[in-house]
């Protein structure tokens, strides 16, 4: 069932609950303030995060370039990622070298038991280097412009109009190791084309903060206000 929202950011249920009021589809005005009901959901919820897609997929599907968002409104953000992106296959390369190593060892020693072992420790090295493989080596970067903003991934651009966006979030995930706290993402989330997209961005809580993630936090907040000034 489609359904409306309330659009009125003073409506006293949003005051208190923290979300715009969802109706039905038939409903036409807000119980609670009385304004014109929107159309469409007034905030994204769980299903809408899990089924998240990486904004890079709109990349050949937009037919937008970065000359129809206007002169750039700032300099480009860089992406962090998360550390764990490089220490799991570093992890894994070192132990099954190591592995590896002591297996042959042994082997040399006429324990041929430790074949198994050797097996074991080759799968592990080959995890790890198949990861740094396939490791996304792109950077990736963002910039705000006068009607929209772009995302260049390696040598691709996604130009991203306002207009084409129907709702934008900032939010935060927390990432841990070993149930230790190690970081927190950064996540925008935008509605566009009927489709949900993530752009994320890193910061570590050890040491100092990263100054890229300051500025991806202040930019993302410009493109959820932006957003919310052209639907009103």
């Amino acid at each position: 069932m489609t359904v409306r929202h309330c659009p009125n950011p003073e409506c006293p249920y949003r005051a208190e609950h923290g979300i715009p009021a969802e109706y039905r589809s038939d409903v036409t005005n807000c119980s609670d303030c009385g304004s014109e009901l929107a159309e469409g959901k007034g905030c994204f919820d769980a299903e809408d995060l899990r089924s998240s897609k990486p904004l890079e997929i709109l990349c050949g599907r937009s037919s937008f370039t970065v000359k129809d968002l206007g002169k750039a409104a700032g300099d480009p953000v860089v992406l962090q990622d998360a550390p764990g992106a490089i220490s799991v296959p570093v992890i894994q390369l070192v132990t099954g070298a190591v592995i590896i190593a002591v297996s042959f060892y042994y082997i040399h020693e006429r324990v041929f038991a430790a074949v198994i072992p050797a097996l074991v420790g080759f799968v592990i090295f080959y995890m790890g280097f198949n990861h740094f493989k396939h490791r996304d080596r792109r950077e990736h970067q963002v910039r705000l412009h006068l009607r929209g903003f772009s995302c260049q991934i390696g040598d691709k651009t996604v130009a991203v109009p306002f207009e084409d966006i129907e709702m934008a979030s900032l939010s935060e995930r927390q990432v841990r190791a070993k149930g230790m706290p190690i970081g927190v993402f950064h996540d925008l989330v935008l509605s566009c084309q009927s489709k949900v997209y993530t752009l994320s961005s890193f910061e570590s809580y050890g040491g100092l903060q990263p100054r890229e993630t300051d500025r991806f936090v202040l930019w993302a907040k410009k493109v959820v206000e932006s957003v919310k000034i052209r639907n009103e």
